[in-house]
């Protein structure tokens, strides 16, 4: 018996004992599967039968295996890059980069893309007396996917105070499309920031850049989608399944401040320039993650 044989004869097992996820969880459960109500076992009618428990551990498995290169998981790294030598405050183009590191090309597409939530953040404290709005952007571009920026309300200044650590814009990035192997042709997705020139009631913003890491359950199936005949019977194994799932993406960061070293991350974590620097060729005093 393998070791997930071992596991989906526990799970059957120990099922009815079992509640769904914990409050407070990181993730969304996807709609499908919170659209059906979780019944309470002791009310229950009936139990997730075996072949569904079996649908259901194909698809996760299917779904964790999704990316896999040579056995194991793609690795894509993390990465931000200032084509200008541009001092902190007046930078106005910065890029972030996603590297497919593996030996194997990886596609993502419109109905499977690469989520990324990425945050252009207030790094100085500005006057609040003074300061209403955050440091406006003048393009966001990318030929890989899609991006909302602020929610659909555009590229203008934000509301904001002069504290340090304020979101000045928020972009979700679907990225789609190929990535090649490395080493093999175009490794790199990016999307572009225009920003504008940081003046602002006689003082200047500087900035820095975040970038959160989709979670494993990003890539899970939906219950509805799995296809399953009596699925009200099954939303607590299949929210089991959801908690527990692996990535099917290995995550590193790279920069000048990791020596370009690929440092290991793990799925929902909040990547910040300021923990990596940027690439730039313009010269070790752009190179900080502060624009």
């Amino acid at each position: 018996m393998t070791e997930r044989d071992s596991s989906t004869t526990s799970a059957r097992r120990d099922f009815s004992r079992r509640r769904a996820l914990a409050a407070g969880a990181a993730w969304t459960v996807p709609a499908a599967a919170v659209s059906v109500a979780a019944p309470a076992y002791a009310a229950s009618s009936g139990t997730c039968n075996s072949a569904s428990v079996q649908k259901i551990d194909a698809a996760f498995l299917k779904a964790e295996q999704q990316f896999f290169c040579n056995g194991k998981p793609i690795s894509l790294d993390i990465n931000f890059y200032q084509p200008l030598g541009a001092g902190n405050g007046y930078a106005t183009d910065v890029y972030v980069n996603v590297t497919n590191a593996g030996s194997c090309p990886v596609t993502f597409s419109s109905t499977q893309p690469l989520n990324l939530g990425v945050r252009l953040m207030s790094y100085n404290d500005l006057s609040t007396t003074k300061v209403r709005t955050g440091r406006g952007l003048t393009s966001v571009v990318t030929s890989w996917g899609t991006r909302t920026v602020n929610g659909g309300g555009g590229i203008g200044p934000q509301p904001t105070n002069g504290a340090a650590n304020q979101v000045h814009h928020t972009v979700n990035w679907a990225a789609t499309g190929k990535l090649a192997a490395a080493g093999s042709g175009d490794t790199t997705a990016d999307i572009r920031f225009g920003i504008s020139g940081g003046a602002v009631s006689g003082q200047r913003w500087t900035n820095y850049l975040t970038v959160t890491v989709p979670t494993a359950q990003t890539f899970a199936p939906s219950l509805a989608s799995i296809g399953l005949p009596n699925q009200s019977l099954c939303v607590d194994y299949y929210n089991q399944k959801l908690a527990t799932m692996k990535s099917p993406i290995n995550w590193t960061m790279s920069g000048p401040q990791t020596s370009n070293t690929k440092v290991p991350v793990q799925p929902g974590t909040v990547i910040s320039s300021l923990d990596t620097g940027n690439a730039s060729t313009g010269g070790a005093a752009s190179k900080d993650g502060i624009w």
